[in-house]
Formats: structure tokens, C-alpha cells, sequence
């Protein structure tokens, strides 16, 4: 279900993540999991079960936003566009 728009977005993100090196470890680890499940929705086709997902993706996104606003934009933009592809 991948897209060019889609794989852009994924691609600012692994770049704003390389910014993010001095954020605290646990931090870090909890944006490479949301990008770790954002690759694998963009990169397959949509499932059952996605949408449960996209919920425990999205209450992980809350907890980045007051830490990190550009990395949850730039989620946010991707999860949009998943939403507007079905998934």
C-alpha cells in the first residue's frame, strides 16, 4: 500500500529521529517503535487488527508531543494519510 508521499514522510522522519540523539533513552526507544510500526502499515497491505494498532500507536504519539512536536507532525501527517488510504 505503499505510496511516494508516504515513504517521503517515513524518510523525514528516520531524519528528524537522527536529530533527536540527545533526547532521554527512553524517549528514543519509544519513537523507534512508532516509526518501527509506521513502516510496517505503510509497507503491507491493510489487515484486520490494524486498527487497534493505529489506537496503541496513537496513545504513544501523545506521550512524544510535548517532547518532541516535530517528529508528532510529521507522525501525524503519516497516520492522515493511512487513514485516508483505509488502513
Amino acid at each position: 500500500m505503499a505510496d511516494e508521499n508516504l515513504h517521503q514522510l517515513l524518510e523525514r522522519l528516520h531524519v528528524r529521529l537522527a536529530d533527536t540523539r540527545s533526547a532521554p533513552a527512553e524517549d528514543r526507544a519509544l519513537i523507534q517503535d512508532v516509526l518501527a510500526d509506521l513502516t510496517r502499515l505503510v509497507e503491507r497491505a491493510p489487515r484486520e487488527g490494524d486498527a487497534a494498532q493505529a489506537h496503541g500507536l496513537g496513545e504513544r504519539i501523545v506521550r512524544l508531543e510535548a517532547s518532541h512536536p516535530d517528529l508528532v507532525a510529521i507522525v501525524r501527517q503519516i497516520v492522515e494519510a493511512l487513514a485516508r488510504a483505509g488502513v
